[in-house]
């Protein structure tokens, strides 16, 4: 299931949480100013070397997460628990963009 290494749900400096998955790849999921983003870290955890996932939708991230989102830390929050059970990296970028990119009636 993958172990949290870091989580911080407020502040100015944005909301973040690395987290270990089983495989021993880690993984920075960064809520900031540009927006959502999950990244690959390399080098020990400490350095992003690709962004997995950043969502261009925002009507379909609140589909993929629902009523989860009502803040930056309930939306962090919420895409941990959505890669609850990933293994890889590869898990987690199968099911995020699955999710979002999967057809959906938004209207």
């Amino acid at each position: 299931m993958g172990d949290i290494i870091t989580y911080k749900n407020a502040g100015a400096a944005g909301v973040y949480s690395q987290i270990k998955l089983d495989n021993g790849e880690r993984i920075l999921i960064s809520i900031a100013q540009p927006g959502v983003q999950v990244y690959k870290l390399g080098f020990m955890g400490l350095i992003p070397t690709g962004t997995i996932w950043k969502p261009s939708d925002l009507r379909r991230m609140a589909v993929l997460f629902g009523n989860d989102i009502q803040s930056e830390s309930s939306l962090l929050d919420a895409i941990i628990r959505k890669r609850v059970g990933c293994v890889s990296i590869d898990e987690v970028r199968t099911l995020l963009s699955e999710s979002i990119d999967a057809p959906r009636n938004l209207e």
